[in-house]
C-alpha cells in the first residue's frame, strides 16, 4: 500500500491521511509522487502539489488535506466550491479552478481534494501581491523577490478593477434586495468574530459607550461596535435595503492568481471556503482595498495614514497628491466600477451607503487581529467609527439620526487601544524565522548548513538581532528551491483566519499564527520548542 505514495510525499502528510491516500490510490489504480509542498501561512489547509500516475495520463494535481465539521459537510470547502461552479458556470470556467475526483475521507474529521493547476503552470500565474510589490513606489512586506513581476500604476489599478467587475457583472448575478437591520449586515461580516472567546469580542468590551473621542479626531464618533449590538444607535433609521448575491467571501492579494504577463482580464480566484450565494456584495472589493492597503501600511507616514481616512471615507480629492500615484488611482478605480454596475439598476445611493457599513466591518476584522500593530489598531477603529458616522450621517436623511451622547475621552482610547494591542510583536527576522524553519532546516540539509539554522535559532531565543544573517542565510539557501509558487513564507499583513489559532509563545511575541495539522497534535513553536498558544476565533 505504502508504494502508491512516495516516501517524499508521505513523511509531509499526517500517518492517516497518508493511508487515506494509500488506500485511494490502490482502489483507483494510481499513484502519487511528491512535486512541492506549499507552505502557506494564509491557508488553514496542508496544500502539496503531487504527481498523479497510473491508468491514465500522468498528471500534476494540488493536493489539499483539511478538516471538515462534520455536522456541516454543506458548507465545507469542496461543497461551496461545487456550489460556486454550478451555479456560475460560465465565471467557473474562465476564473475558478476546477476541483478533480471525488473528496478522499481520511477518518478524523479530515478530507483530501484535488485541484487542477491554474493555467497548468506554477510560473506563468503569480499571487496578486506579487503583482504590487512590482508597482513603483508600493513596498510589500513577506514577498519572496524572485516573484515580484514588474507592473506600472495603471495596470495594476487595471488588474483590481478588472476583477472587482468580473466580481459583480459576471459572477454576483443580477442583485437582490434583502430588508434587514443594520446590525444584521455587521454580523454577516463578522460572522462568529464577536462571539464570546473570540479576540474581536474582547476588543468590543473595552467600548461599552456609544459615542468615542478617539485620538485625532475632532469630534465624538459613533462606537462602530455599537452598529452590531447597540439598538440604540440605529432605533429610529429604517432597515438597510442589503444588496445581495454570489460573492467569493476572503477576497484577499493571496487569493487571486494573476498572469505574469500581467493580462488584466487572466486571473483566478482560489480559496472557496467562504463562497456564499447570498452576500452582502459590498463585502469583497472593500476587503479587496483594505488588505491591499494593509500589506503596505507600514511604509505609510503618519500624515499618509490620515490621508488615506479622508480618501477612503469622504472620497476627499485635495488629498492625492501627497499619497503615493498607484494607491489613489487603484482606490478610485476600484470604487467607480462598482458604481459604474450598480448604476443600472438605479441602487447607487444603496450601494454607497452599505459600503460605508462593509467599510466599518472590515477596519474591525483587522482591529480584532492580535498581530495588528498598536499604531495600526487606533488608525483600523477610526475608520470603522468615521466610517459607522457617514452611514448614519447619510441615514439621517430617511430617519432620526441618534445625538452624541457622552463619549470615551480621548486620552481614556489611547490607554484601551495599548492595551487592547498586548505584548508587543516583531513582525520581523523572528517572524520569518518560525514560519520558514521546517523549510530552512530541509534546505539547510542537502547543502550542509543546519549548524548554521541551529546558531540562528539559538539567538532569536536570546532575542539577539538576527535580521542580517537571516537574510544572508535565506539567500545562501534559496537557489533551487522547490516551491516556486510561494518560495519561503513571507510574513506581512494577512487575513483573518477561522477557527483554531496558535500563536507565538515567546515573551516578545513574533506575531506568527499557525494551525493544528488535521488530526496532529497542538503546534510546536519551532523556536522556542514548547507548545504555541491556542486561540479561538
Amino acid at each position: 500500500m505504502e508504494s502508491r505514495i512516495d516516501r517524499n510525499l508521505a513523511s509531509r502528510l499526517d500517518p492517516p491521511a497518508a493511508i487515506a491516500l494509500a488506500e485511494s490510490a490502490a482502489l483507483r489504480g494510481v499513484q502519487y509522487r511528491y512535486a512541492g509542498w506549499f507552505v502557506n501561512g494564509r491557508s488553514t489547509a496542508n496544500v502539496a502539489a503531487v504527481y498523479e500516475v497510473g491508468t491514465g495520463p500522468a498528471r500534476k494535481l494540488i493536493l489539499k488535506h483539511d478538516v471538515a465539521d462534520s455536522a456541516q459537510l454543506d458548507r465545507a470547502e469542496y461543497a461551496r466550491h461545487k456550489a460556486a461552479l454550478a451555479e456560475a458556470p460560465a465565471f467557473a470556467e474562465r476564473h475558478l479552478i476546477a476541483p478533480v475526483g471525488e473528496p478522499i475521507r481520511v477518518g478524523d474529521g479530515s478530507w483530501i481534494t484535488f485541484q487542477d493547476v491554474v493555467g497548468g503552470s506554477f510560473m506563468d500565474y503569480r499571487v496578486l501581491s506579487a503583482i504590487l510589490a512590482g508597482v513603483p513606489h508600493a513596498q510589500v512586506a513577506g514577498v519572496d523577490p524572485r516573484l515580484v513581476t514588474a507592473c506600472d500604476r495603471g495596470s495594476f489599478a487595471a488588474v483590481c478593477t478588472s476583477v472587482v467587475h468580473g466580481l459583480l457583472a459576471g459572477w454576483a448575478g443580477h442583485p437582490a434586495l434583502q430588508e434587514v437591520p443594520v446590525a444584521e449586515v455587521l454580523r454577516r461580516h463578522l460572522l462568529h468574530r464577536l462571539d464570546p472567546g473570540q479576540p474581536l469580542h474582547d476588543e468590543a468590551a473595552r467600548w461599552p459607550e456609544r459615542w468615542l473621542h478617539l485620538p485625532g479626531e475632532p469630534r465624538p464618533l459613533p462606537n462602530p461596535f455599537g452598529l452590531a449590538r447597540d439598538g440604540g444607535l440605529t432605533a429610529g433609521l429604517p432597515p438597510v435595503q442589503l444588496v445581495v448575491g454570489r460573492a467569493h467571501g476572503d477576497l484577499h492579494p493571496e487569493n487571486i492568481l494573476v498572469r505574469t504577463e500581467v493580462d488584466p482580464g487572466d486571473y483566478r480566484l482560489i480559496d472557496l471556503s467562504r463562497y456564499e450565494s447570498d452576500a452582502p456584495l459590498t463585502r469583497d472589493p472593500v476587503q479587496l482595498v483594505l488588505t491591499i492597503l494593509d500589506r503596505t501600511m507600514d511604509e505609510r507616514s503618519d500624515q499618509q495614514r490620515e490621508l488615506l481616512l479622508d480618501l477612503l471615507v469622504g472620497g476627499a480629492a485635495n488629498v492625492r497628491d501627497m499619497l503615493p500615484a498607484w494607491l489613489p488611482e487603484f482606490v478610485d478605480r476600484v470604487r467607480d466600477v462598482q458604481l459604474d454596475w450598480i448604476r443600472r439598476y438605479n441602487l447607487i445611493d444603496e450601494w454607497r451607503q452599505q459600503t460605508l457599513l462593509s467599510l466599518a466591518a472590515c477596519a474591525l476584522m483587522f482591529l480584532g487581529r492580535p498581530t495588528t500593530a498598536p499604531a495600526h489598531r487606533e488608525w483600523y477603529l477610526r475608520l470603522a467609527a468615521r466610517a459607522a458616522a457617514a452611514y448614519l450621517d447619510g441615514a439621517a436623511d430617511t430617519g432620526s439620526a441618534p445625538e452624541p451622547g457622552p463619549a470615551a475621552a480621548s486620552a481614556t482610547a489611547a490607554t484601551r487601544l495599548a492595551a487592547g494591542a498586548g505584548a508587543p510583536g516583531d513582525t520581523g527576522p523572528v517572524s520569518l524565522l518560525c514560519a520558514n524553519l521546517p523549510a530552512l532546516r530541509e534546505a539547510a540539509r542537502r547543502r550542509g548548513l543546519l549548524d548554521e539554522v541551529d546558531t540562528l535559532v539559538a539567538r532569536a531565543r536570546l532575542n539577539q538581532d538576527i535580521a542580517a544573517d537571516y537574510a544572508a542565510l535565506v539567500h545562501r539557501l534559496s537557489a533551487g528551491d522547490e516551491d516556486v509558487r510561494h518560495g519561503l513564507i513571507g510574513f506581512g499583513g494577512g487575513t483573518p483566519v477561522v477557527g483554531e489559532v496558535f500563536t507565538c509563545p515567546l515573551r516578545r511575541p513574533c506575531g506568527r499564527e499557525t494551525r493544528r495539522p488535521p488530526s496532529g497534535a497542538r503546534p510546536r513553536c519551532p523556536v522556542q520548542g514548547t507548545a504555541m498558544t491556542q486561540v479561538l476565533r
